[in-house]
């Protein structure tokens, strides 16, 4: 993960012993909001001080790292919940999580029969254009689309 430079209190080492939240948002990237979440979520863990404020480890910055990362995989918070313990930085250890193969691939055909019906349903909207407006359909990236049955052959 690529994290920005601690700012505030470093050590000789260069990492703070610990750190508020808003230094972590600044650091991760994170809204406060997000990483209020995530510790409601069971994902980070903090200190409360006296004052209430929350005080977090530095390493916490890189599980925010993956937790984001898995996020925009479109995993939810309760199976990265379970998947955070098995993870580290070679990857999951599968002898210490045996069940997580199985939830994984679960998760993964819920995302594979989504985008075969995202699949079908952009090819049904582009035989509606083509239908209704027959010739060229304009695409939001910038292309144009022409389809093969816009094109006639006259002998």
């Amino acid at each position: 993960m690529i994290c920005r430079q601690w700012r505030n209190r470093p050590t000789a080492s260069g990492v703070p012993t610990s750190v508020k939240i808003g230094e972590l948002s600044q650091v991760t990237g994170a809204s406060l909001r997000s990483l209020r979440h995530y510790e409601d979520q069971g994902l980070i863990a903090a200190r409360r001080l006296g004052n209430g404020y929350r005080e977090f480890a530095p390493e916490t910055a890189q599980t925010v790292g993956r937790i984001k990362a898995l996020l925009a995989l479109g995993l939810t918070t309760e199976v990265i919940r379970d998947l955070l313990p098995c993870d580290s930085e070679s990857g999951p250890d599968a002898a210490s999580c045996p069940a997580l193969q199985e939830r994984l691939a679960a998760v993964r055909d819920v995302m594979a029969d989504r985008a075969a019906e995202l699949a079908r349903t952009s090819a049904a909207l582009d035989r509606f254009l083509v239908r209704n407006f027959l010739g060229q359909i304009p695409r939001s990236n910038g292309l144009t689309f022409t389809p093969v049955s816009a094109f006639t052959v006259t002998a």
